[in-house]
């Protein structure tokens, strides 16, 4: 697939994973990862004026374990020695992902209006 471009619609965990796993068997291609919020972290950034039009909540914890929720190969170590989580650093966690990775999803991605 040299060459090939794909849009990844959403910037949470599903999408990060998703323009990474492409862009791993597929080096030379180009990923625009579609957003509708303000930045990456899909449902898990939590906006206090838009909290009652969102899933997320002020208080919200993971109900996984955080040493679930990570990433092969970067390791979730937010949070100190509480593996369930508030929602901020779940949402940190992503947002680190995607700077530390192959390609800056970021800056390849796009703001859906």
């Amino acid at each position: 697939m040299i060459g090939s471009s794909i849009a990844v619609i959403g910037a949470g965990a599903g999408g990060l994973c998703t323009a990474r796993a492409f862009l791993r068997r597929n080096p030379d291609a180009s990923v625009a990862i579609f957003e509708a919020g303000s930045s990456v972290g899909g449902v898990w950034n939590y906006n206090y004026e838009q909290s009652d039009t969102q899933p997320m909540y002020k208080d919200l914890r993971t109900n996984l374990p955080k040493q679930v929720m990570g990433f092969r190969e970067y390791p979730f170590t937010l949070g100190g020695e509480d593996s369930y989580v508030s929602h901020k650093f779940v949402s940190q966690y992503l947002k680190d992902y995607a700077e530390v990775s192959e390609r800056a999803f970021w800056k390849t991605s796009m703001r859906a209006n």
